[in-house]
């Protein structure tokens, strides 16, 4: 295959000189105004409000992209900064909110901590306003630490839980003064749960604590709740600060204490309590609106304070409303997408966050999450997902996710107060999370379906897990993979992923911290309840000393369960382990952001916006060794390999020996496969690689707009390559039976156009399409209607943005 039909991102970062165009502003948070008229450095408005408030009136008649840079510095922001669909790029062109070349501004949720007192000693204090309460802090850009006991790497080991409370050791727990806000933080399997002490009693050496409500209903009303020995820290209370670094807010006093480091003067020292849950929102159709080169610092999530937390993965949480009805919901995210489509979140530092990264949920299509660096975030880095009301309920209507795009981030140090995972998607349909790395998470890097069931109207379709790096993830919990799934994968693809460094490190889950580990699963691929219709192909694993795979559904055949499709894993060789790892994780244009995890730099620097990233969003390769993957025909129906659509009249459809068989049996049947994928627009290439077992019956290749046929291409009955220019047929030559063709086609739904080249030569150029395209949403290859005969496609995929 020639190096452009590479099946990864090719990606371009440009460096520009800066130049002032029309419709450009400034904000400068520090020596700016509002009332200036910011089209220039030094009548820069002083808010990002303010800027969009700008751009509101001017968008319309956009002729170029506005751009708004951003200086240098911390801009604090009070409000929620909610973008709507007037606020958005119009006419084909973005709204661009950027760094100024080369600067680093950082978009801070968080207040000022300041007028620090000694109070003896290394410890010191400073009044807050009356019923201000956060749960970070934040001295001199680097997170301190919520006093806990025992200290961070220790962890006591709970005795049970009976009669909806927990047993301890007696020396573990005193009567701390505002024992009612201390809480209680503990780790079952992959779940990090906390609840606030409503009482204790002492009897024969061991202590029983009965949590508060509502945190103790959370805990137990439900079919999951705590047991068994756990480990488990105490946190917030004055008397657990024993170490520099750590902090304690008394709310009675309305005063923070802290013990500062040797190197800290806080006199001068930069001190951010986090104030606002969410910074940036996308709504109400917001579309075509860039954050490139930002920090987005010191959001807070204040729900455990006064409910506990009891999670149902991480960056989701479960809690009963006022009728006892269970809701699963999300933990705030710092950037929230909600009804938008076409935002582009791009060289972005979300860092120190306290709750999670990024949220999508509510009819979000197309957004771009790209180059990102997630750091120290309290919970997941991102969500992608239907909102679950009661139960495991669905609103198809109002809550699917499309499309989206999860490519070259890099998630370190997920979970830092909570259970954490680098992408949780509940539903999604055709989710690509791609070229990522995700290093040191105590749980999940990768979490992949909701709800260990089929629920019917599911919409969760096809996610793509590929050329991603793991290392140390899971380290903390049991029950727990770099990648997990539930559910019906539906053509879900986990490819060419290395996995490194897996092993459990921290403590076990009810065993003893640092001593016997449980017999709980742990993977690098865990395709959990339900998870099936998966191919897991090409991947590496790297001391991963539980499982490399783990997999519900039976592997490669038939069964109970439906089988997953596990082709050349646990690659040995180590050259081709080698081109594992060349082409996993992110790619060159974004290696310099893994530089920045908690340093000043700037992540944007003096660079554009990437608007011509080319990426696969099909990617079929199918078995490559000798054992048949599955088959399937008329009376013996099976889901289809990948997530395609098998109709079928007569004749079968089946993997086998690296060929998609099309077989028609009875030269009168009719048997075709269909995969779907997400809206495509803009320029496209459809390549595949097939050859056909005879040259007197027909086999078609179609590009098409739900069943609108737009591009046809065939082996043809009459021994001719073939093509249509509108409705008429186009010869390209003659084809041999049982040879392989490469075949490419270049296609322009802006056009409505398109080229054709066999085997790297063209043969066909401004072919028009059978009918104007919206837009290009299926691949459809069918056999059947004339002699009988075999169709066999080795591999096919599709990239969109191509250019040649």
């Amino acid at each position: 295959m020639n190096n452009k039909l590479k099946p990864f991102f090719i990606l371009i970062a440009l460096s520009i000189s800066f130049i002032t165009q029309a419709q450009t502003y400034y904000v400068d948070y520090t020596n700016g105004n509002d009332s200036n008229g910011g089209t220039s450095v030094g009548s820069a408005f002083k808010t990002i409000a303010k800027a969009k408030q700008v751009v509101a009136t001017v968008n319309d008649g956009m002729t170029s992209d506005i751009k708004v840079y951003l200086r240098g510095g911390t801009h604090f922001v009070s409000n929620l900064l909610e973008f709507k669909s007037q606020d958005s790029g119009k006419n084909g062109f973005r709204v661009i909110y950027r760094n100024y070349p080369d600067e680093m501004p950082i978009i801070s949720g968080g207040t000022l901590v300041t007028d620090w007192t000694n109070e003896g000693g290394d410890i010191w204090s400073s009044s807050v306003p009356n019923g201000f309460t956060f749960r970070q802090l934040y001295v001199g850009g680097n997170k301190r630490t919520r006093a806990r006991t025992p200290n961070q790497g220790n962890y006591y080991e709970s005795i049970g839980w009976s009669n909806r409370s927990e047993t301890v050791n007696d020396s573990e727990i005193a009567n701390w003064n505002n024992l009612d806000e201390v809480e209680v933080v503990e780790m079952k399997t992959f779940l990090q749960m906390r609840y606030r002490i409503g009482s204790y009693s002492v009897s024969d050496n061991t202590a029983t604590i009965v949590p508060q409500e509502p945190d103790r209903n959370n805990m137990f009303g439900w079919n999951n709740p705590p047991s068994g020995r756990t480990s488990y820290f105490y946190e917030n209370a004055f008397e657990f600060i024993d170490q520099d670094g750590e902090w304690y807010l008394n709310t009675d006093e309305n005063k923070v204490y802290y013990r500062k480091t040797d190197s800290e003067n806080m006199s001068r020292a930069q001190v951010i309590a986090p104030n606002l849950e969410t910074i940036f929102k996308f709504s109400t159709n917001a579309n075509s609106i860039t954050l490139f080169g930002l920090q987005i610092s010191h959001t807070t999530w204040l729900k455990p304070s006064s409910e506990g937390n009891m999670p149902s993965q991480g960056g989701l949480y479960k809690y009963y409303d006022d009728g006892g009805n269970a809701v699963f919901t999300y933990v705030p995210g710092a950037i929230t997408l909600v009804t938008c489509n076409n935002i582009q979140i791009e060289r972005c530092k979300i860092q120190h966050v306290g709750g999670n990264g990024i949220n999508m949920f509510g009819n979000t299509r197309r957004n771009v999450i790209l180059g990102n660096l997630f750091y120290q975030i309290a919970d997941a880095g991102i969500v992608v997902g239907a909102q679950h009301p009661a139960g495991y309920g669905w609103n198809l209507n109002e809550n699917t996710n499309k499309d989206e795009l999860i490519a070259n981030n890099y998630f370190y140090k997920m979970g830092t107060d909570y259970t954490g995972s680098g992408v949780m998607g509940t539903s999604p349909v055709r989710m690509n999370i791609i070229h990522n790395e995700f290093e040191d998470m105590k749980v999940f890097a990768v979490n992949s379906g909701f709800g260990a069931q089929q629920v019917p109207g599911n919409p969760y379709t096809s996610p793509t897990i590929s050329y991603n790096v793991f290392e140390k993830v899971g380290y903390a919990a049991s029950d727990v993979s770099a990648i997990h799934t539930v559910d019906n994968g539906k053509g879900g693809l986990i490819q060419g992923n290395y996995f490194s460094n897996l092993d459990r490190t921290i403590y076990p889950v009810g065993g003893t911290p640092g001593g016997t580990t449980d017999n709980l699963y742990g993977a690098g691929t865990y395709l959990d309840n339900q998870s099936f219709n998966y191919m897991i192909s090409n991947n590496s694993y790297d001391n991963v000393p539980n499982n490399a795979v783990l997999t519900w559904g039976t592997i490669n055949g038939t069964g109970t369960n439906s089988p997953n499709y596990l082709v050349n894993n646990y690659i040995t060789d180590s050259y081709a382990k080698q081109i594992v790892i060349d082409n996993a994780g992110i790619e060159t244009s974004y290696q310099d952001i893994k530089t920045l995890a908690g340093n000043f730099g700037s992540i944007g620097k003096n660079l554009k916006p990437n608007d011509r990233y080319s990426w696969w969003v099909v990617d079929h390769r199918f078995n490559e060794d000798d054992a048949a993957i599955a088959r399937y025909n008329v009376t013996d129906p099976k889901p289809a390999p990948l997530g395609m659509e098998i109709i079928q009249t007569a004749g079968e459809v089946y993997a086998q020996n690296g060929f998609l068989h099309l077989v028609d049996n009875s030269s009168n049947a009719l048997v075709s496969a269909t995969r779907e994928f997400k809206d495509l627009e803009n320029t496209l290439l459809f390549a595949f690689k097939a050859k056909a077992s005879q040259t007197n019956s027909s086999g078609a290749y179609m590009l098409r707009e739900n069943e609108d046929i737009k591009v046809q291409f065939a082996f043809a009955a009459n021994g001719q390559l073939r093509c249509w220019n509108g409705n008429t047929a186009v010869d390209l030559g003659a084809y041999l039976p049982n040879t392989e063709y490469l075949i490419e086609i270049q296609a322009n739904p802006q056009t409505d156009t398109y080229h054709v080249d066999v085997d790297g030569v063209r043969k066909a150029s401004h072919m028009a399409f059978t009918s104007n395209a919206g837009v290009i949403n299926q691949v459809h290859m069918t056999i059947g209607n004339s002699a009988t005969g075999t169709q066999k496609v080795n591999w096919f995929y599709v990239e969109e943005n191509y250019t040649n």
